[in-house]
């Protein structure tokens, strides 16, 4: 079976695994490259480095205010419908400078705003498969 990225992250591949172990079929899991990791090739920067936190976080599922008050780098995943709050809430903390939006990386239509403070005509509503990376300001 083939997903976009990693199995292990994000993904519903080890539950059907479950499901196919349990009919009686074999499986195996390869890793692939995570979305945020491949994001930040195509862009050239780093994620993290020495002991700076790293957080990967399912806009979905957190309160995106203390997210986005954690220390190191952020990267929001699944954002879907509530990506407007999030762009309001960088806005209002002044993070666009150190944020990205990534639209379906390795696909074909990829599209990439490496900072969001400036004019683009990227939207995130473009694609559910929408990531933002709010970077470090000491990277």
């Amino acid at each position: 079976m083939i997903c976009i990225g990693d199995v292990s992250v994000f993904s519903t591949v080890c539950q059907i695994a479950d499901v196919l172990k349990e009919m009686g079929c074999q499986t195996c899991l390869v890793p692939g490259i995570s979305s945020y990791s491949a994001i930040a090739a195509r862009m050239g920067i780093s994620l993290t480095e020495g002991s700076r936190p790293f957080h990967v976080l399912p806009v979905s599922d957190v309160d995106l205010e203390q997210a986005l008050s954690l220390g190191g780098t952020k990267v929001l995943m699944k954002a879907g419908s509530k990506m407007p709050a999030v762009l309001d809430l960088l806005k209002e903390r002044d993070l666009m400078s150190v944020s990205s939006l990534a639209v379906s990386c390795g696909c074909p239509d990829e599209k990439i705003m490496e900072r969001l403070d400036k004019e683009s005509d990227l939207s995130p509503e473009d694609s559910y498969m929408s990531t933002v990376i709010v970077r470090d300001r000491n990277l």
